[in-house]
């Protein structure tokens, strides 16, 4: 609880999708998990989209790997790589 309150005092303006991905994570793990997704979401709308590192190595999207939004947002950065390779 003392994470998700220390969490929301956080501006997000103006931040990559690097940082937005990041900090996503440490909503997810807060247990912030519509926050996390929005900011997942954000993050590869902003062109940050390495999918192998989100589907398989981080370990802090497990709180919401479970969640079809999560699958979704999964899915729009596999298109963006393979749209990248072409």
């Amino acid at each position: 609880e003392e994470a998700r309150q220390l969490l929301a005092n956080v501006a997000i303006g103006g931040l990559d999708g690097h940082t937005r991905f990041h900090l996503a994570e440490s909503f997810a793990m807060a247990g912030d998990t519509a926050r996390a997704l929005q900011l997942f979401r954000d993050a590869v709308d902003t062109n940050f989209y390495p999918h192998d590192f989100i589907a398989r190595v981080t370990p802090f999207v497990e709180p919401v790997r479970h969640m079809s939004e999560f699958t979704e947002i999964l899915a729009m950065a596999a298109r963006k790589v393979a749209a990248f390779a072409r």
